[in-house]
């Protein structure tokens, strides 16, 4: 790694960084001693800008290249966004039905109450025209399956945590 470029990132499946590199974990760097490094990347990841900066922190973070491509969105450059979990509004899920859960056996209770629906012994009629008054008796709770407890999701695609170095020493880059 001794042929590496200043300021260029690596993936390492150890658990420590070689010489002349550094974890990208947010580590604040004097300036007067990798200038070098600020010079290329400054304090756009943090630090003061005069006599401290930050490496990047990949700590969580899966890079995109910065910039934007065509129909897609601006990603500024040491920009941090995205979230690990999201709680879905009622207009974000998709229309749906939840279905009722009936049985074709005879009824054999009167009492709604923490039972099913059920087939009436006598054909009598079931349901009833117009709309509820009074107290609502409520169905249990294997009768209609529950939906939603405005709870968050994990929002996280599949991953393979794994540790990005910076080279802290070698080649200064030139523009071309």
């Amino acid at each position: 790694m001794s042929d590496s470029f200043i300021g260029e990132i690596k993936m390492m499946a150890t658990t420590f960084a070689p010489r002349q590199w550094a974890m990208c974990n947010g580590t604040i760097m004097a300036v007067n001693q990798n200038q070098p490094l600020f010079a290329l990347i400054g304090a756009q990841y943090g630090g003061d800008g005069r006599s401290s900066f930050a490496l990047p922190d990949m700590r969580g973070r899966i890079p995109v290249h910065f910039g934007q491509g065509p129909g897609l969105q601006n990603y500024p450059l040491a920009a941090k966004t995205g979230v690990e979990e999201v709680t879905l509004q009622t207009s974000q899920i998709p229309t749906h039905t939840h279905s009722l859960q009936a049985s074709n056996n005879s009824a054999n209770t009167s009492t709604a109450i923490g039972n099913v629906l059920a087939k009436s012994p006598q054909n009598e009629t079931a349901y009833l025209n117009g709309t509820v008054t009074g107290a609502v008796q409520e169905f249990s709770e294997s009768a209609v399956e529950s939906a939603g407890g405005n709870e968050p999701h994990n929002n996280m695609m599949p991953y393979l945590a794994i540790h990005f170095v910076i080279c802290l020493q070698g080649i200064f880059p030139s523009r071309n």
